[in-house]
């Protein structure tokens, strides 16, 4: 249900929905390190040193938990309920660039920042419904969340923990998103009116640029590469992976 790589390239993270843990060696191929829980792991995330690991998951009728892992021993440091957040399902746990912070959401009307270093509540940013996924501009100043209830994609200032405003253009039922490493822009995916579509906007989000298509199902995923300039890949209900050269849009002087 979730993949991730380390930094460094070499490791490879995957959840079940068994509840299957596992750190993974890409050179040799083979498992490393293995830990079984007691649901979906719907998550994971490697922090940006690569000395930790953030998984989300499901519960049963008492919602979901966030871990916080040290590596490469995969010890558990911290769990966080999401009883606390409202007792709802977490569909996502995503590190902040400097690794400081973990955003987590779920099936309510907001997303939650927690510490890395304890799992303590840092904010609560209220107004999203049903949120698939977050994330982080590459400065660390902004976070976009997206959900499917409303169809609207948010914008929040995570330091003043406050809306700072909704991307622009074409409202609908987002699954994934995910920015540039450069920041320039932001592509999000999804399904209902715009299935097999991929909307890519503005790194400001103020402006929309275009929607890429070709997939011929809903889209379940994106991801920019973090070396190649522009470089997007995307998974689909279709059964197809796709990559999509895109440019940013020009510097206004």
């Amino acid at each position: 249900m979730a993949v991730a790589f380390s930094p460094d390239g070499r490791l490879v993270a995957s959840g079940g929905s068994r509840g299957q843990l596992r750190l993974w060696s890409l050179e040799r191929a083979e498992i490393l390190m293995a830990v079984e829980v007691d649901s979906w792991i719907t998550s994971v995330d490697f922090s940006p040193d690569g000395r930790h690991l953030a998984t989300a998951r499901l519960g049963a009728q008492l919602g979901g938990s966030v871990q916080l892992w040290s590596l490469p021993g995969l010890e558990l440091l911290h769990s966080w309920s999401s009883r606390e957040g409202g007792g709802h399902f977490l569909n996502v746990a995503r590190f902040s660039p400097d690794g400081r912070l973990v955003a987590v959401a779920g099936n309510t009307d907001e997303v939650t920042v927690l510490a890395t270093a304890d799992l303590e509540v840092q904010a609560r940013l209220i107004g999203s419904s049903n949120v698939n996924d977050v994330a982080f501009a590459p400065d660390g100043r902004t976070l976009v969340a997206v959900g499917s209830y409303d169809e609207v994609q948010r914008m929040w200032s995570v330091e003043r923990a406050e809306l700072a405003g909704n991307l622009e253009g074409r409202h609908f039922a987002v699954r994934s998103v995910a920015y540039s490493h450069d920041g320039a822009l932001i592509a999000g995916a999804g399904g209902g009116t715009y299935e097999g579509e991929i909307q890519v906007w503005s790194g400001d989000g103020q402006v929309w640029l275009r929607a890429l298509r070709g997939h011929r199902r809903d889209v379940w995923a994106v991801a920019f590469s973090p070396t190649r300039h522009g470089l997007l890949a995307s998974g689909s209900h279709d059964g197809t992976i796709r990559l999509w050269q895109l440019e940013a849009p020009p510097v206004e002087r």
